[in-house]
């Protein structure tokens, strides 16, 4: 950058005015740069704020699903113990009868 800029000085008024430019373009580049780099630091945190909230929905629905599924089991259960008992009484009744 030094030996350009030393060539452009040759040039007079012209060359301190391209100097000025890429000047210019280099500390917009490196601010280009920063706000790319802040951007990026940016979305990530996002992606990490929406991936914990994803996993404790996740969670709190697979609870919820898990808690459906034993109130369910339980209730099938009773179902079945009641029409067993049903059954039972039943046969008992018939017994009876007929003896």
């Amino acid at each position: 950058m030094e030996e350009i800029v030393s060539a452009l000085f040759n040039y007079g008024v012209l060359g301190l005015w391209t100097i000025t430019l890429l000047y210019s373009k280099q500390k917009a580049e490196e601010r280009h740069q920063e706000q790319l780099n802040n951007l990026d630091d940016k979305v990530l945190a996002m992606l990490e704020e929406i991936t914990d909230t994803l996993e404790t929905s996740l969670a709190s629905i697979h609870a919820k699903l898990d808690r459906g599924l034993r109130e369910m089991e339980k209730r099938y259960e009773e179902e079945r113990t009641s029409r067993t008992q049903f059954s039972t009484d039943t046969l008992q009744d018939l017994k009876r009868l007929l003896d």
